[in-house]
């Protein structure tokens, strides 16, 4: 009789497959971030691997699976590139008069240091995009912190939240608050990239 052998998934093989897959996403939001952010909606395949080059020297622990990034990464970056997003994604962001990657601020009341991926500033509004791989990754309670962060820098204009999704490509409006919405009685302490916004308040 045949021997019949299955071999089960080592729960290190999982785990690895589970790290390499967030430090994907944590690739994809530099490149994404450096992109929007600098207004580069047009860029070359050369360009985008010197830019994921750039990204594992900001993240060195991710050398050792350098060929895994540069197959991986250009694939969702093109894909979304290609597909109609990329062009609302430069309409929302073409005219912003400013726009800031992963500001920082510590918010008090949840004793919480944020991290917001990317925030366009307009004369009376405000965007924010967060990036994720999957939709499903997205979590609301992080997108609540954000909005009472960004609403104690800047309590008068209007705000848009927008998820920015890689598998599948998706742009979603996650929430909209209007200029007379706030939060009010939040308290945020500055860390060193606050500064850039005191000409705003």
């Amino acid at each position: 009789m045949p021997l019949n052998i299955k071999i089960a998934t080592s729960p290190l093989k999982l785990l690895h497959q589970a790290t390499l897959s967030q430090r994907l996403g944590e690739i994809l939001h530099f490149c994404l971030g450096f992109l929007l952010s600098n207004k580069k909606f047009k860029f070359s395949d050369s360009e985008l691997l010197s830019l994921i080059e750039k990204a594992l020297v900001y993240h060195p622990y991710l050398l050792m699976d350098r060929e895994y990034f540069f197959e991986e990464v250009p694939k969702f970056i093109l894909v979304l590139k290609s597909s109609p997003i990329w062009k609302e994604l430069e309409k929302l962001l073409i005219k912003a008069d400013c726009i800031y990657r992963e500001i920082e601020g510590y918010y008090y009341p949840k004793a919480k240091l944020l991290r917001a991926d990317l925030v366009a500033k307009y004369k009376d509004s405000l965007l924010l995009f967060e990036f994720k791989l999957k939709e499903e990754d997205l979590n609301l309670e992080q997108i609540e912190l954000y909005i009472a962060f960004l609403k104690a820098l800047f309590p008068k204009p209007a705000l848009k939240v927008y998820g920015v999704f890689f598998n599948p490509p998706n742009l979603k409006l996650i929430k909209e608050l209007n200029s007379k919405e706030d939060h009010a009685n939040h308290s945020l302490s500055n860390t060193t990239q606050l500064p850039l916004f005191k000409n705003f308040n």
